[in-house]
C-alpha cells in the first residue's frame, strides 16, 4: 500500500449546535458473502438470519432518508430464505425498515437495539424460555411513500415542514385507509388468548370527568393454550362529529396482562377527562380546525371553531370505544353517550 491524501470539505454554517466531520475506514467486503450464507444455509436444519443497522446508519441527531436495510441485507434474506424456509429474520434496528421480505420468512422478530444481554434474551425466546410478549410501539408500513412524513423530508433550505399535524402514526394510516404491514400494538405470542365480553361502568358527564370522574372497561381474556402468556387490550376512542379535526381513533388506554393456562382474568383500562379531549389552541390561524360545530370565539378576531382559551376539552355526544389487539385488529366496540352535567 501507499499513503493517500484525503481532503474533506465541510462547512457547518446554519448549525443550531455543534457539528462535525467522522472520517473512517472499513475493509472491503468479499464478494461471495450472500453466496456462502445461501450454502450454509441450505445445510441447516433451522437459520437464524440477524440482520439491522448500527450507529453508522441512524442515531438520534439524525433521520434516515429512506426505510432500507442497508447492503444486500434484503438480498441476503430472499436467497437464504428460499434456501431454508425454516429461517427467523431478526431485526436489530433502532427504527422501522422495509420488510417487503416478511411473507416469506418462518417468523420475523423485532428486537430493536437490545443491549448487551439481547443475545441471551433471544435465545430464550427462540428456545421458548420466555414469551415474545412484546407489542409492536410503532406502525411498519408496505412503502416508504405510504409514511406522513414523505412528501415533507428532507424539506428544502434546511427547513421540515410537519405537514401531518395531528394524524401521527397508526392516525395516518387509519384516516386514509392505508393498508399496513404490521399495524402499531402488533404482536404474537406462544399460547393462544380469548376475549370474552365487556363491560363498562357508569358512564359519568364532561362535568364528572372535568372533575376528576372517570369511565371503565373491563374485558374478560382466557388463556385456552398449554403455556402462560401476556395479552394486551388497547383502548381507542373515536369521536362521531368533532368540533375541530381529529384523527378517526386515537389510543387512550390499554392493560397488559399475564395469563396462566387455563386462567381467565380481567383486564382493566380506566379513561378519564384526557381520554375523550383535544386540545384547543384558541388560535384562529390553526390549520387543523373545523367549523362543522362552532364554540364561543375568542376574543382578538379568534374564528369560529375554537374555544375563548386554549386548553383541553371534552365535549358531549357521541362516541365509541374500540377495544383491540392492534389499531388494525379491533374486536369489541362500545357506544358511549356523553352528556354535559349531572343536571
Amino acid at each position: 500500500g501507499h499513503p493517500v491524501r484525503i481532503t474533506v470539505e465541510y462547512s457547518s454554517e446554519g448549525a443550531f449546535m455543534f457539528r462535525g466531520v467522522q472520517v473512517g475506514l472499513l475493509p472491503p467486503e468479499r464478494d461471495d458473502l450472500v453466496d456462502r450464507a445461501v450454502v450454509a444455509a441450505g445445510a441447516c436444519d433451522a437459520v437464524v438470519l440477524v440482520v439491522g443497522t448500527n450507529d453508522d446508519w441512524e442515531t438520534e441527531g439524525r433521520d434516515r432518508e429512506d426505510m432500507d436495510l442497508p447492503g444486500d441485507q434484503a438480498e441476503l434474506i430472499r436467497r437464504v430464505v428460499a434456501a431454508n424456509p425454516r429461517t427467523v429474520v431478526v431485526v436489530n434496528a433502532g427504527s422501522v425498515v422495509t420488510m417487503d421480505w416478511a411473507d416469506e420468512a418462518a417468523a420475523v422478530l423485532q428486537v430493536w437495539f437490545g443491549g448487551q444481554e439481547m443475545g441471551d434474551a433471544l435465545v430464550d425466546v427462540l428456545f421458548g424460555d420466555s414469551e415474545p410478549g412484546g407489542r409492536m410501539p410503532t406502525t411498519v408500513p408496505y412503502r416508504l411513500e405510504d409514511t406522513p412524513a414523505f412528501v415533507n423530508y428532507p424539506g428544502e433550505n434546511g427547513s421540515v415542514h410537519y405537514g401531518e399535524g395531528v394524524f401521527v402514526g397508526y392516525r395516518w394510516y387509519t384516516a386514509r385507509d392505508i393498508p399496513v404491514r404490521f399495524p402499531f400494538g402488533h404482536g404474537l405470542g406462544y399460547t393462544t388468548i380469548g376475549w370474552g365480553a365487556a363491560r363498562l361502568s357508569q358512564v359519568p358527564s364532561v362535568a364528572a370527568l372535568d372533575d376528576g370522574a372517570a369511565l371503565t372497561v373491563t374485558v374478560d381474556l382466557t388463556n385456552s393454550g398449554v403455556r402462560a402468556g401476556a395479552e394486551v387490550v388497547q383502548c381507542y376512542v373515536a369521536p362521531s362529529a368533532p368540533a375541530l379535526a381529529r384523527p378517526p381513533m386515537e389510543l387512550r388506554g390499554f392493560a397488559k396482562v399475564f395469563i396462566e393456562p387455563g386462567e381467565t382474568v380481567e383486564a382493566v383500562i380506566r379513561l378519564g377527562h384526557r381520554a375523550f379531549a383535544y386540545y384547543d389552541p384558541a388560535d384562529p390561524t390553526w390549520a387543523e380546525r373545523s367549523t362543522r360545530q362552532p364554540v364561543a370565539a375568542g376574543g382578538g378576531g379568534s374564528g369560529a371553531g375554537h374555544r375563548p382559551q386554549p386548553g383541553w376539552y371534552a365535549d358531549a355526544g357521541d362516541y365509541e370505544l374500540l377495544l383491540g389487539a392492534s389499531s388494525a385488529d379491533i374486536r369489541i366496540v362500545l357506544p358511549v353517550h356523553l352528556v354535559a352535567g349531572d343536571g
